[in-house]
């Protein structure tokens, strides 16, 4: 059995005071963020509605669990949407348009079908099920940000 090293029990007791029953909801999320940036300059004055499309692209849908949690904070780019204003407002361009036509945090294909018209660009059933990575019948935010290419 491997031994924890510090860096591994930190990061398991920020998701465990963030958390609940190992997942991490949305206002969770928002919490440790808004906590973090008390300490951390670069993450002064965020928007809420950056902070939530910054969990929507990680987690990929309603919840975060920690091996997500664990991948996003490990990377090299963890705060990049915070700190990079191009790619943030593109984030939360992106998190505007997807807003629009989802329904219970997810696009559903009538509300694909509205996009692509509303956006003038050809598409059919068969283009959804396509971007539709985890079968579930929904794009998650993390699927349209795939399919934007945007960032």
């Amino acid at each position: 059995m491997a031994l924890l090293n510090d860096n591994d029990l930190m990061l398991k007791a920020i998701f465990a005071k963030y958390s609940e029953k190992g997942i991490m909801k949305k206002g969770q999320f928002i919490l440790m963020i808004s906590k973090l940036s008390q300490r951390i300059k670069e993450l002064e004055k965020l928007e809420i509605e950056r902070i939530e499309a910054v969990f929507y692209l990680v987690a990929g849908d309603s919840v975060l669990d920690f091996g997500e949690f664990e991948r996003w904070w490990l990377s090299g780019s963890k705060f990049l949407y915070f700190t990079d204003h191009e790619k943030g407002s593109k984030l939360q361009k992106a998190y505007k348009l997807y807003r629009k036509y989802a329904t219970e945090d997810k696009i559903n294909l009538e509300g694909f079908l509205r996009l692509i018209d509303d956006l003038k660009l050809r598409g059919t059933p068969d283009d959804f099920d396509y971007l539709d990575v985890d079968d579930d019948g929904m794009l998650s935010f993390r699927e349209f940000c795939d399919w934007l290419r945007w960032f």
